[in-house]
């Protein structure tokens, strides 16, 4: 990472550091789970609930929104009407209990109420303000506290007997924290698919989902079985999957929110015995709160805390020298009767953390400023160099960050902040003028070869080869290893000044004015070690290059394609399959168009969908759609229409940064740009990617640091719909964070305030 977002993240940087398990979490006995799923239909952006879907081992259940249709699902006239204002609200809840086969007095003090995506159903919640809610990237987890009767049964409950009252709490968990895919294959991994719509009435499934309303007045048992699939489907693969965790490592994923969080504790419990780097413990003073009678008082007491202790110097190389994976295109434009193959990396982060020996407390660090054969070809660390490669060189592979737009480079010479594994293949490929600038390296011994991280990678490895590929236990490990590798580098938002807009103690308008002014720093993870996520990254870069040198038209991540005859032998095929893992071909090439890196179609035409591959960033349109333009354009040569219209959901932090209703519904118009990346430099322009074609070559150094940063997009949608709801061109600026200029050229460019365009 560059000088300007290592600058994001506040001074926890430099001390945070993993340490081992002290205190095991306890296995919560006979828990309430209960699947939760909700069904809406669109009205003028705003979504109107219908039925609240409810499952258990015991039974399901579909809570209607309104008493008008309670006979065609329920068959029961005493039901109350339950708005979605009250959803959790004393009659509902009862009114649950009994159908579910619970009597109130039985149940626990905590509930576990398990959805997918839980967005939609948390924003049917009136009282938000009363709710603890926090994003977690694109899940949405919840708690919330209700005072319910003592008693009540289905008798009882539209009776107002609610003298004697306990407080419940419900914990809505996001089934997406842990299994971050459709709940479509969630479904499959345990045999409980999802219900089909299709041929309903002679209509598509397409058309009933987005028409909710009418499947649920024509077709109630239609409806029924497929609202109640979803919430059975969260039911039965959060159960199985908190008994998975129970029964193979005696952990209760209940008391965890991600999945991530899940591996953290695994490895942190049962493989990390000591701090991975030298610590030292500090004491401060701090305010102990305790009840005394009837009024809260303080005591002076003192705190400690264990922080990093090792050479400041060596964990800022590690961070400047940290960057994200490779994803270049060498090719831009049609691809036309061609033999390539596309390849895929088997588990590409897991096997280069358990090849990439790693420092640990003792490790000892040499200085390292000069080229020093000896330490280049046997020692591990993060190095400053500058190199030079040959003019006809077409694959350089040391990473330079942009300088202002933070954008990773692979040019032909800089100044590049790189792992020592990344210099030793540039140098394998033909690199000969470089000179070390500064860096810190360590000649690895055999327990730091075998760290800890390589036990854990090792037997998840070995457990997802002996799981079947389309089960839970086998994405479980996939998602396991995977994930523990990101949280050695995460970093997190500092939303305290947004949780004082939810709170109302500040508008949304002085919240804007203030991070308009200030920079929002990053405070980092629980498992924050930059010196391994560096050097698994840069081991992983490294690995990937030496297939990228053999011809590769592009490398994203894990994955490169190459001409079908490639003999792909070479010294990173030979250390993958020493832990197990290899360069896999998925499927060979004919034809397709790569517009630019991230952003392709290999074998548009095939119909079997594992033959092909469709790559869309940036595109928020369906697969189907894009999938359909290209072919047109493939078969055409003639660039599609470009423009295409989706609905976007407002998220949890935008709904309070905006005062916008959460997961409020709003048109989206956009356009697919086909324009080159500029991360290499086209031989010959290619203004229809669907027609022409060009190779590329490397950039040099003056062209990556002169790039000028990328200016924020303004979604037009967003800034009309502010618009429209009363703000003045002022006032919207300071919501978004842009100058008041750019919202006047909008507005002006809006015909009339109906017509929208995607950004500027």
């Amino acid at each position: 990472m560059n000088h300007i977002k290592l600058a994001t993240i506040d001074d926890s940087k430099w001390f945070a550091v993993i340490s081992p398990v002290n205190k095991e979490t306890h296995i919560i006995d006979n828990p309430l789970i209960i699947g939760f799923d909700t069904e809406y239909t669109s009205d003028s952006g705003k979504q109107k609930l219908l039925t609240l879907q409810f499952a258990t081992d015991k039974a399901s259940i579909v809570i209607p929104s309104s008493s008008t249709i309670i006979g065609k699902l329920l068959n029961d006239s005493t039901f109350l009407d339950a708005t979605n204002t009250r959803w959790l609200s004393v009659d509902v809840f009862g009114f649950l209990m009994c159908k579910l086969g619970y009597k109130l007095e039985d149940i626990p003090d905590t509930i576990y109420l398990v959805s997918h995506f839980s967005q939609a159903e948390i924003s049917n919640i009136s009282n938000l303000e009363e709710i603890s809610i926090k994003q977690l990237n694109k899940s949405l987890v919840a708690s919330y506290q209700a005072n319910l009767p003592t008693h009540l049964d289905f008798e009882t409950i539209f009776k107002d007997s609610t003298k004697d009252t306990r407080s419940i709490t419900f914990h809505i968990i996001d089934l997406y924290a842990y299994f971050p895919t459709s709940l479509e294959k969630i479904g499959s991994y345990i045999n409980l698919p999802k219900v089909s719509l299709e041929g309903i009435g002679g209509k598509s499934e397409e058309y009933w989902k987005e028409n909710m309303d009418k499947l649920l007045e024509f077709y109630p048992e239609d409806y029924k079985r497929y609202a109640l699939r979803d919430a059975e489907i969260c039911y039965h693969a959060y159960t199985k999957l908190r008994q998975f965790f129970i029964e193979k490592y005696n952990l209760d994923i209940l008391k965890f929110k991600t999945l991530p969080a899940i591996s953290s504790y695994i490895f942190r419990r049962d493989y990390l015995k000591d701090y991975v780097t030298p610590v030292r413990v500090i004491e401060y003073p701090r305010k102990k709160s305790f009840k005394s009678k009837d009024k809260i008082s303080f005591s002076k007491t003192r705190g400690s805390q264990v922080i990093y202790d090792g050479d400041l110097n060596v964990r800022y190389y590690s961070m400047l020298c940290y960057h994200g994976a490779r994803v270049e295109s060498f090719y831009r434009g049609r691809l036309d009767d061609v033999k390539l193959a596309y390849y895929d990396v088997d588990s590409l982060y897991p096997s280069s953390a358990m090849l990439q020996p790693l420092p640990l407390k003792d490790t000892k660090w040499i200085k390292l400023d000069s080229n020093n054969d000896d330490l280049i070809q046997h020692a591990e660390g993060f190095v400053e160099v500058e190199f030079r490669f040959p003019d006809s060189f077409m694959y350089p592979c040391l990473p330079v960050e942009g300088s202002k737009d933070g954008i990773l480079y692979f040019p032909l010479s800089g100044i590049s902040f790189c792992t020592l594994s990344e210099l030793r293949v540039a140098i394998q490929l033909g690199l000969q003028d470089y000179n070390i600038r500064n860096g810190y390296c360590f000649i690895p011994a055999d327990y730091e070869i075998n760290h800890p991280l390589k036990q854990y990678m090792l037997d998840l490895h070995e457990l997802k080869k002996s799981s079947s590929k389309d089960t839970i236990e086998y994405n479980m490990y996939k998602l396991l290893m995977n994930s523990l590798v990101g949280k050695l580098i995460q970093q997190d938002d500092d939303n305290i000044t947004l949780e004082l807009v939810k709170d109302k103690l500040i508008s949304t308008d002085v919240y804007n004015r203030i991070t308009r002014r200030i920079k929002r720093e990053k405070s980092v993870g629980s498992l924050w070690c930059p010196e391994w996520a560096c050097l698994i990254l840069g081991k992983a870069r490294s690995i990937i290059s030496q297939f990228v040198a053999k011809g590769s038209y592009f490398v994203s991540t894990d994955s490169v394609l190459l001409p079908v005859d490639t003999d792909i032998s070479c010294h990173a095929l030979t250390e993958l399959k020493s832990v197990g893992s290899d360069l896999k071909k998925e499927f060979e090439v004919t034809h397709g168009v790569i517009i630019r890196n991230r952003l392709y179609a290999l074998n548009p035409l095939e119909d079997n969908p594992n033959q092909r591959r469709i790559a869309r960033h940036s595109v928020h349109m369906k697969e189907s759609e894009f999938l359909e333009r290209i072919r047109y354009g493939f078969i055409t040569k003639q660039i599609p229409d470009l423009d295409y219209t989706t609905t976007k959901l407002i998220n949890y932090n935008e709904s309070l940064r905006l005062n916008i209703p959460l997961n409020t519904q709003y048109t989206y118009h956009g356009k697919i740009n086909l324009a080159w990346d500029n991360k290499r430099l086209l031989l010959y322009p290619v203004d229809n990617p669907f027609c022409d074609s060009s190779w590329t070559r490397p950039l040099q150094e003056v062209v990556v640091s002169g790039r000028r940063g990328r200016k924020p997009r303004v979604s037009k949608d967003k800034v009309l719909n502010l618009y429209q709801s009363g703000k003045t061109q002022t006032e919207i600026a300071r919501l978004l964070g842009v100058n008041k200029s750019t919202i006047s050229r909008i507005i002006s460019s809006i015909n009339g305030g109906k017509s929208c365009q995607k950004d500027i």
